[in-house]
């Protein structure tokens, strides 16, 4: 079983691909041209007219075997940033406190309870204090970012003075520190976002500007795509429905905090990939699918200027993919509004990397030579282009290259004295052992499917130059497992692969041409994400079981013998625990200073009611007992010291008040109680000079960072 779920995810992620795409595979003849020799003369080159980009698009999916007409999928849209608590009916249980087990020392004392909240008297501030930076903190923390200098989108950000945050569909400004002052001082209603269920927005703040990035999407078109296949003699027309979908950024001149004034509108066409912010510098990239052979160029609106993207502005490599999208990467100067564009005909776009110096943009290829029964093991299967474009002077596109296998995420990248570092996983398919072929004695009516190959992964580093040759490499890492996790610090890299049980490697990169293993670990369960605590001690988040979430302190003092030094792990089978830290790096808080982690938390049946009422049955009077669990749902502080404590947590759930809305729910024979304590669910935390800040759709709670206590709190709705 669990060497089938280590296989699951990557054959999962073919099955996404090819979702609602028809595709006949035709009889190739010249399998041997999927390896594509690019010689720089060919690397860097634009077009000259859409007809030239048709053509292109042509004759690369017919050479590798493709349909004349090509469908390209944008990344999906990420889930909803945070996981709320639920409530559920169900059988009776006894009340669990938070299932908490330590390994090799006894547990700390809890933290006292909170204090009343003390009543403040709001004051208005004029506009003069609310432009004052004079009293502005010193220690607070930002997002939680791969690399220093360059800032990522989130729905929290704060300048150590004022908190932004995107909550319940409007933009909220609210004054933090001082303490005392601390209240909401504005909020923007962005219209376009009022209709969308769940809508997708991301902030930036640098100075007195403020970055809002949505996605909006304007309908559906419907496109009549004719199929014809070259093996066949026939050709049919499908309609193919897909969304107009626009990216749009709103820059806001925030001096006067109580008053914030658009000053800048930029909507591109396409759906958002990922952005980076670099000083004044935003970098957006949107995805713009190619639906039919008529080739449509994005369109960019600069406030009322509408600018149409032109063909010398893309770029294009001889890299085939099943599928093509236009990549656009756009630059705007927040402080002067300038803005720079290059596009980059793609296949999908999968992970970004952004360094001062670079932005990699890959896209992961597999063969279609297993769909087609014609694998051959030494064949090389699947493999990630990598493109750089330097951002120093403009942007430039000056490297193409590849790599085999798959990348987990952004973390398996990472740039460092002009050399590109590379984590990948391999899938080796292997000729099934299952093909029946016809006999006499046997009749096949339709002739057997063979089924897929079976996959086999191995996992590498591969160490690339600036113009994205490999120098060197270690390969075959684990065979069998996939990675889960990966970390560049400087000249070491820590890797984590799992299948049964979680190997934890310390590998020396120090030399480019050799790079080896110095030591390796091996505990049960696996770590989803690390991060480096000083230059001797690792963490690592992830799971032992699946109801639990493990946290780890692993010593790589001693790189030949890296020793997990404590955990701590959160949930058993009866109360189930989650973390949105486990897969959003953005979650996650570390302070430092004092050494505190803040992870949030969704820990199931935490709180049991049993609530008695009647019913009405056939004008009967039955009386009946509903047995209700709730949901438990903050953050958890933990403090490193010699190994790692639970100091205490922070929710915004009230059970009392949940009770009551239950209660009150059920006697009326309404049994939807989700919505009502959504909004409780805290989606972000961050910390201001000796003050915890928790924010959620209902409120910003204060508490002092080191006892935990409330301070106050400040309602949003």
């Amino acid at each position: 079983m669990n060497k089938i779920i280590s296989y699951a995810i990557p054959v999962l992620i073919i099955g996404i691909i090819l979702t609602g795409v028809f595709i006949v595979i035709p009889n190739l003849q010249n399998q041997e041209k999927d390896k594509v020799q690019v010689g720089k003369e060919e690397r860097f080159r634009t077009f000259n007219s859409a007809e030239e980009i048709k053509n292109f698009l042509i004759e690369n999916t017919k050479r590798d075997g493709m349909m004349p007409w090509f469908i390209s999928f944008s990344p999906p849209i990420p889930p909803h940033p945070s996981l709320p608590p639920s409530v559920r009916i169900s059988s009776v249980i006894e009340p669990y406190s938070l299932p908490v087990t330590y390994t090799g020392f006894p547990p700390p004392p809890g933290p006292p309870p909170p204090l009343p909240t003390p009543t403040f008297t709001p004051v208005p501030p004029s506009a003069d204090t609310l432009m004052s930076t004079a009293s502005a903190p010193t220690y607070y923390s930002k997002t939680n970012v791969q690399v220093e200098g360059v800032d990522e989108a989130d729905i929290v950000k704060t300048d150590g003075e004022y908190i932004y945050a995107f909550i319940n569909k409007e933009i909220v400004i609210v004054k933090a520190y001082p303490v005392e002052e601390a209240r909401i001082v504005s909020k923007i209603n962005i219209q376009a976002l009022q209709n969308q269920w769940y809508p997708q927005v991301w902030l930036y703040v640098y100075q007195d500007k403020l970055i809002v990035i949505f996605v909006k999407e304007h309908g559906m078109a419907i496109q009549e795509i004719t199929v014809t296949s070259p093996s066949v003699e026939y050709a049919y027309t499908i309609p193919y429905y897909y969304p107009l979908i626009y990216t749009t950024v709103l820059v806001y001149n925030i001096k006067e905090r109580s008053n914030p004034n658009l000053e800048w509108n930029v909507t591109m066409e396409g759906s958002y990939v990922a952005s980076r912010m670099i000083k004044e510098n935003v970098y957006i990239i949107t995805a713009n699918p190619i639906i039919s052979n008529e080739v449509k160029l994005p369109v960019i609106y600069n406030n009322d200027e509408k600018i149409q993207v032109k063909p010398s502005d893309i770029y294009y490599t001889p890299y085939a993919d099943f599928a093509f999208q236009m990549t656009m990467l756009v630059n705007l100067n927040v402080i002067n509004q300038n803005l720079e564009y290059k596009g980059f005909l793609l296949g999908a776009t999968n992970t970004i990397y952004v360094s001062l110096k670079n932005i990699y943009i890959t896209q992961y290829i597999y063969s279609l030579r297993w769909f087609q029964g014609t694998l051959k093991q030494s064949t090389e299967q699947d493999y990630t282009v990598i493109h750089r474009i330097n951002i120093q002077n403009g942007i430039k596109y000056e490297a193409v290259g590849k790599v085999p296998g798959f990348l987990l995420n952004q973390f398996s990248m990472d740039e460092y004295k002009e050399y590109f570092r590379v984590a990948t996983t391999s899938l080796i398919f292997t000729v099934s052992a299952f093909t029946v072929a016809p006999t006499e004695t046997t009749i096949f009516n339709p002739p057997p499917i063979s089924p897929p190959p079976i996959p086999t992964t191995s996992n590498n580093i591969y160490i690339l130059n600036m113009d994205l040759q490999i120098v060197g490499k270690i390969e075959n890492i684990e065979i069998g497992e996939r990675i889960y996790s990966v970390r560049f610090v400087q000249e070491k890299c820590y890797l984590v692969t799992f299948r049964q049980i979680d190997p934890f490697f310390v590998i020396d990169l120090s030399d480019v041409k050799n790079p080896k293993i110095l030591g390796y670990l091996k505990i049960p369960g696996f770590s989803t994400y690390l991060h480096p605590i000083n230059e001797t001690m690792i963490l690592g988040i992830g799971q032992e079981e699946w109801s639990q979430v493990k946290i780890s302190l692993f010593d790589v003092s001693d790189f030949n013998n890296p020793k997990e030094v404590s955990k701590i792990i959160i949930g058993n089978r009866s109360q189930h625990a989650f973390s949105e830290a486990l897969y959003e790096h953005k979650a996650f808080l570390f302070d430092p200073l004092r050494k505190l982690i803040i992870l949030p938390f969704l820990i199931s049946n935490h709180k049991f009611y049993s609530i008695n009422g009647t019913v009405q049955i056939y004008n009967h009077t039955i009386p009946i007992r509903w047995d209700v669990f709730t949901d438990w749902q903050g953050v958890l502080v933990f403090e490193i010291k010699d190994k790692i404590y639970l100091k205490g947590n922070v929710t915004h759930m009230n059970f009392e008040e949940i009770f009551k809305i239950v209660q009150e729910k059920l006697m009326n024979r309404d049994y939807y109680f989700y919505i009502e304590i959504i909004d409780k669910a805290i989606k972000r935390a961050l910390f201001i000079e000796d003050f915890l800040y928790t924010i959620s759709d209902s409120k910003i709670k204060i508490n002092n960072i080191h006892t935990l206590e409330e301070i106050k709190e400040i309602k949003l709705n």
